[in-house]
């Protein structure tokens, strides 16, 4: 449970960001294909999306930011969007793991449990 004086300081904060977010216009319609997410600027800015690497789902169904110290327009242009990765292809474990900020070694974790997982779920087929 948050505490009355971090409930105060985050409504101060968003009070303080609501005039700048005003002021840098309405976001164009959530893209709703691959192609409409094309025309979106990037660092994209729709970080409720699935493929947006800005926030990250733990295994829980809790929600954390993967970059803790970045705002979303401070995302990098092209690897802000899992989709815009995936499409520039031959990508490394180690730059996976700066997209995401995870080690090299934590990326083969999850691609080892991925597989793993993929392995079992073939298997009851």
């Amino acid at each position: 449970m948050r505490s009355l004086v971090a409930e105060r300081g985050a409504y101060a904060e968003r009070r303080r960001l609501l005039p700048v977010v005003a002021a840098q216009g309405p976001l164009p319609e959530r893209p709703r294909t691959r192609a409409d997410c094309e025309r979106v600027p990037r660092p994209c800015p729709y970080v409720g999306c699935k493929h947006n690497l800005y926030l990250d789902v733990t295994r829980s169904g809790g929600i954390r930011l993967a970059f803790p110290g970045r705002e979303p327009a401070d995302m990098p242009a092209a690897g802000s969007c899992a989709l815009d990765v995936a499409e520039e292809g031959g990508v490394s474990l180690r730059q996976i793991g700066r997209l995401m900020g995870y080690t090299r070694a934590r990326i083969g974790q999850l691609l080892d449990d991925a597989l793993e997982h993929l392995r079992a779920s073939r298997e009851e087929e």
